[in-house]
C-alpha cells in the first residue's frame, strides 16, 4: 500500500482499486484512472464498469485500447523513487513494535515506547528523534565510509567527500553541499512556479470557453425557437435537422474541451502535489535527498513544456 507521503499528493498517484501506486494507469472516458492490471480484473462478462458508478462502460476488447495516463505515471514512480513504506519495519530495540521515530545518535528505529525509555535518561535527553519517515538520507561516502559527503562535484555531479578530492575527483571542481543545495532548491521553485502558473491561466482559459459555448448555445437554441415557432408548419423538419446539428456540434466541442481541461487540471493537481512534496523534502532540510532527486526535480518542467 501506498505510504510515507501527505494524503493529497497520494491521492493524485494511488489507484483506488489495488489502494496502491499506479502502474501502467489507465484514463478512462470519465478521466477516472486505474491500473491496467486491476481493469483487466474487474473485468466481467467481457465488460469493465467503473467502480465510482458514473455509467462509464468498457468492453473487454477496448481496455488494451485505453491511453496511458503519463501525469499519473510520472507521479507515481517520482513517490516511488523518494519514499519508502515503514509499515512493516519493526524497533531496532525491541524487535517486536513497530517503529515510530529515528534516532540519529542511536542509529536507530525505535517505537514510541523504546524511545520514551531511552531518552527518558537525562544523558540521552538531547538526542535529535525524528519520526521514521523524516529519516535523514545516509551522508557516509560509499569509496570512503570514514568520511561524510560534504561536498558536490560540478565536474561531475555527484555528491563526495574530502576524500574523493584527493583521488577520482581530484582537480574537479567543486562546492559545497549547502550551497548547492540552496541554489538548487531556488532553481527548484523557480521552475516548478511558471508551470503552475501557466497551468492555471490555461485551466481558467478553457474554462472561459466552455462558458461561452454554453451561451452561445443558449442563445442559438432561442434564435432557432423563435424563428420556428412563426415556420412552424411549413419548417419542422428543418428546424429538426439544425437542432440534431447544433447539438452534435455542441456535443463534440463541448467534450473535447472538457476532456482537454481535465488534462490541465490533472497537470495541475501534479504541479501543486509536486511542490507540495518538494517543500516536504525542504522542510526536511535533507540535502542529500535533494541532491539525490535533484535531475528528476529540475528536468520536470522541460517534460511539461513538451506536453503544451
Amino acid at each position: 500500500m501506498a505510504n510515507n507521503a501527505p494524503t493529497f499528493i497520494k491521492d493524485i498517484a494511488t489507484c483506488a482499486i489495488c489502494l496502491d501506486y499506479y502502474k501502467d494507469p489507465r484514463l478512462l472516458p470519465c478521466s477516472h484512472t486505474y491500473c491496467y492490471n486491476c481493469i483487466n480484473q474487474l473485468t466481467k462478462s467481457n465488460q469493465f464498469t467503473c467502480p465510482l458508478n458514473d455509467g462509464t462502460i468498457i468492453n473487454a476488447e477496448g481496455i488494451s485500447k485505453l491511453p496511458m495516463n503519463r501525469t499519473a505515471k510520472d507521479m507515481a514512480e517520482f513517490l516511488s523513487s523518494i519514499t519508502q513504506d515503514y509499515t512493516n519495519l519493526k524497533c531496532g530495540n525491541c524487535a517486536t513494535n513497530k517503529c515510530t521515530y529515528w534516532c540519529e545518535k542511536c542509529d536507530s528505529y525505535l517505537c514510541v515506547t523504546c524511545s520514551d525509555n531511552i531518552h527518558s535518561q537525562k544523558i540521552l535527553q538531547n538526542h535529535a528523534v525524528v519520526p521514521s519517515n523524516q529519516k535523514p538520507s545516509s551522508n557516509i561516502c560509499s569509496d570512503h565510509p570514514d568520511e561524510k559527503l560534504k561536498l558536490w562535484c560540478v565536474t561531475c555531479e555527484i555528491l563526495v567527500c574530502r576524500d574523493c578530492l584527493l583521488f577520482k575527483h581530484k582537480d574537479h571542481v567543486y562546492t559545497s553541499l549547502q550551497d548547492i543545495a540552496q541554489e538548487t532548491k531556488l532553481k527548484i521553485k523557480l521552475s516548478l512556479q511558471p508551470i503552475r502558473e501557466n497551468l492555471e491561466k490555461t485551466a481558467s482559459k478553457i474554462h472561459s470557453i466552455i462558458e461561452e459555448q454554453h451561451q452561445h448555445y443558449e442563445a442559438t437554441t432561442l434564435e432557432i425557437d423563435e424563428t420556428f415557432q412563426q415556420l412552424y408548419t411549413s419548417l419542422e423538419s428543418r428546424k429538426i435537422k439544425l437542432m440534431e446539428q447544433l447539438n452534435e456540434y455542441r456535443g463534440k466541442e463541448k467534450s473535447l474541451l472538457e476532456r482537454y481541461q481535465a488534462d490541465i487540471n490533472e497537470q495541475l493537481k501534479a504541479i501543486q502535489a509536486r511542490e507540495a512534496l518538494v517543500q516536504q523534502i525542504f522542510n526536511n532540510n535533507d540535502s542529500i535527498q535533494i541532491m539525490k532527486m535533484r535531475k528528476t526535480l529540475v528536468d520536470y518542467d522541460q517534460t511539461i513544456d513538451q506536453q503544451y
